[in-house]
């Protein structure tokens, strides 16, 4: 272990290898024989971070991605991960070839060192119900990024509220983007 100035030893941050799924995804039970590295190519970091995952119907998790990438402006962590680069464990059946193109793991950095992450739900998953128990809530620097954000983020989907100086104080609004999310938006910035 390295040394820290005060003379005591710092531990090594430790990757997460050894955690994963399951080859088949539909028991969503952890395996602590066969796992998948799923966030091997996250930024190396001894830094707690949370993220926000969103699970996509109908394999449109990569097209949101490139969607949010356009809107943020940012790049990818690593590369795609699809269900087809999974392993088969022993006695499974393959993924079915559309299944095998799904997008497994997707990640994207956004505001304020927050990251959304993502995947396609296949079937084997089971249902996935859309609901409104998640929000993304964004705080920009400027007025004039939070119009810019909102004003990408809306295309295609549903305004709440356009983005109004709010009586509490602030600059406010929230939207439904195309693929079912909501964003909430606060700028103190005048």
């Amino acid at each position: 272990m390295p040394a820290l100035e005060s003379g005591r030893r710092q531990p090594k941050a430790k990757n997460l290898i050894g955690v994963g799924w399951t080859p088949r995804l539909g028991s969503l039970k952890r395996s602590p024989i066969q796992t998948i590295p799923h966030s091997t190519h996250l930024i190396p970091t001894t830094m707690a971070r949370t993220s926000i995952w969103f699970h996509f119907a109908g394999g449109k998790a990569e097209e949101a991605f490139l969607f949010y990438q356009s809107v943020f402006k940012t790049e990818f962590i690593g590369p795609i991960k699809r269900f087809g680069d999974l392993p088969i464990g022993p006695g499974q059946p393959p993924w079915s070839a559309e299944t095998a193109k799904m997008v497994m793991n997707i990640s994207l950095p956004i505001l304020g060192g927050v990251v959304i992450t993502g995947n396609d739900a296949p079937s084997e998953m089971g249902p996935l119900i859309l609901g409104n128990n998640v929000t993304v809530y964004l705080e920009p620097d400027s007025r004039a990024e939070t119009d810019r954000l909102f004003a990408a983020l809306k295309v295609g989907g549903k305004v709440e509220y356009e983005p109004t100086e709010m009586p509490f104080g602030g600059y406010w609004g929230s939207l439904i983007d195309r693929y079912g999310n909501e964003w909430m938006f606060s700028c103190t910035a005048k």
